[in-house]
């Protein structure tokens, strides 16, 4: 039996497109309500500084040395100040002042690039972490150890100079 490319091709879209029309025939129930997984406020806080942290560098050329040379930029993103304590150990996220945010590249762990911040310790073996691109996720302490983290250029100075 033979049929027309364009007959039986046309025929079948338009099958299909009538089934994805019918309640209950796309494949995901319409009367459910999409579920909606909030981020965690230690990953928020982390993405903002991070995002921050890099926008600092950007605008002035130099890695940012403490948070009052990001504060103008996270103000953008919310109050500063709530950003600064992790919810989970509650103390003061660890960001690597100082370190070019620009050297560095994808990491083992979770698609993760080099970590610009992170939670000092986090809750349960787990901590927020946040790279370079302004991603964050949770990782847990073994995750944790694996990861790469931005540096700071080595010049003719030493660290203590």
């Amino acid at each position: 039996m033979t049929t027309s490319r364009n007959g039986s091709a046309g025929w079948l879209l338009g099958v299909a497109a009538l089934l994805a029309t019918l309640p209950g025939c796309s494949g995901c129930s319409r009367s459910s309500d999409p579920v909606v997984t909030p981020i965690p406020k230690a990953e928020q806080d982390l993405c903002s500084i991070a995002q921050a942290y890099r926008e600092a560098f950007e605008q002035t050329g130099k890695a940012p040395e403490s948070f009052d040379d990001i504060r103008k930029y996270l103000a953008s993103l919310g109050n500063p100040d709530d950003m600064r304590v992790s919810p989970n150990d509650g103390q003061p996220y660890v960001v690597m002042w100082g370190a070019d945010p620009t050297r560095g590249g994808a990491g083992p762990v979770k698609g993760m690039w080099s970590i610009v911040a992170h939670e000092q310790t986090g809750k349960n073996g787990r901590r927020a972490v946040a790279d370079i691109r302004g991603l964050a996720t949770t990782v847990t302490d073994e995750e944790f150890a694996k990861l790469s983290f931005i540096r700071k250029r080595k010049s003719g100075k030493s660290e203590g100079s």
